[in-house]
């Protein structure tokens, strides 16, 4: 069989200088490929047994620590303590509790319903609704703070 027959004589020299480069990049290949053959068979091989071996180092280590569990100084151990917080809490010398009461502020009642829409009314010049000048639960808890702080003067 001719493959000069199939392929007309006008692609042969177009593509002339691609088979060049395609020739020489497989031999290249092959000679670097032979150079280092060694360092890309440890890589490989590394790469193998590493495969192979992480699940029993997995295995084992599971194994390990489930064996271990009741050993002092494992965290990992049945052995629970309940602590609780007031057990560890630790006043600094700088830190005293405080000498006087302290004073709580009641919390504001919470609405149940959402409000009407307010009327408009004109003040300053300028067109607001009366809700804008309805205080908040922060401000109220805050002027209330304001009178209890005066109150103590």
């Amino acid at each position: 069989m001719n493959v000069n027959a199939h392929v007309p004589q006008a692609w042969w020299e177009r593509l002339r200088w691609t088979r060049h480069g395609f020739f020489a990049g497989v031999i290249l290949g092959v000679v670097m490929g032979w150079l280092f053959h060694g360092v890309i068979s440890f890589v490989f091989r590394f790469g193998l047994i590493l495969l192979l071996l992480l699940p029993l180092l997995v295995i084992g280590w599971l194994w390990l620590r489930s064996s271990r569990g009741g050993q002092l100084g494992d965290p990992a151990g049945n052995q629970r303590q309940v602590v609780t917080w007031s057990s560890h809490r630790v006043t600094p010398p700088e830190r005293f509790e405080p000498a006087g009461p302290i004073v709580d502020v009641p919390v504001a009642p919470v609405r149940r319903s959402e409000p009407r829409e307010a009327p408009m009314r004109e003040d300053f010049g300028s067109r607001t609704s009366a809700r804008d000048s309805i205080p908040t639960d922060v401000e109220r808890e805050l002027q209330e703070l304001k009178r209890q702080q005066e109150r103590g003067r």
